[in-house]
């Protein structure tokens, strides 16, 4: 069976209105690109200009972070060089107060050594036949003066300012002397404390434990032995 299709010829009005339908898809794509190229260009403006700000940011990180770095730098620096002159202040107030505290030693140890050697060496109920500073054995220990005769041996240690310490020094002259001194062992020995400055106390602490307290009292040199003990 033969089928046939009639087919409308196309008016000239539908042609025109197909155009004019075109012509609006079109114009409407066109206007819809340049909405889209439009939003693309404002994107990109704002995406440089985010990068601008993050590149100024960054620069002004790493300016800071330098002027910081700098600034901690020369803050230690200066810390360093204030604790250098601080222990460098340190020690020449050492060194002087050091050199002032020998010297007072140094003028206490002759006061009294002149004293002894100018005296009539009368002392702690001897009779001395010579008297020596500073003399030192083969093992440690210094001994500032010393007393000597026949039968006894007078161990005195110099100050300028006795302090309490000083009370335990002095006792342990006598092991020291004797190690350092056996040609004395035989010898009754005396121990002695002579300073410029005494504290009452502290001179009472000397006297309790048998130690001779010489002292100066005005243009005199006065000894207290009154609970001498030979050791």
């Amino acid at each position: 069976m033969k089928s046939n299709t009639i087919t409308t010829a196309p008016t000239y009005e539908s042609v025109m209105a197909t155009l004019q339908q075109v012509a609006r898809m079109q114009e409407e794509l066109t206007q819809s690109q340049k909405e889209t190229d439009k939003i693309v260009a404002e994107s990109r403006k704002e995406i440089a200009e985010s990068r601008k700000e993050i590149d100024v940011m960054l620069k002004e990180l790493t300016e800071s972070q330098k002027e910081t770095e700098k600034l901690l730098k020369e803050t230690i620096a200066q810390s360093k060089k204030n604790m250098d002159d601080y222990e460098k202040s340190l020690a020449r107030q050492a060194k002087m107060t050091n050199g002032v505290s020998e010297s007072y030693g140094s003028f206490a140890e002759e006061y009294f050594y002149n004293s002894f050697y100018y005296g009539d060496l009368n002392f702690f109920g001897e009779k001395f036949d010579d008297v020596q500073k500073n003399r030192t054995g083969p093992n440690p220990g210094e001994y500032d003066i010393m007393l000597f005769n026949c039968k006894a041996v007078a161990v005195i240690e110099v100050k300028f300012k006795v302090r309490e310490k000083y009370l335990s020094e002095v006792l342990k002259k006598e092991k020291t002397f004797r190690l350092n001194f056996p040609e004395y062992n035989d010898c009754r020995l005396y121990l002695g404390i002579a300073a410029m400055v005494f504290d009452p106390e502290i001179e009472k602490e000397f006297i309790d434990n048998g130690i001779a307290v010489i002292k100066q009292v005005g243009d005199k040199v006065v000894i207290n032995d009154e609970n001498l003990k030979a050791f």
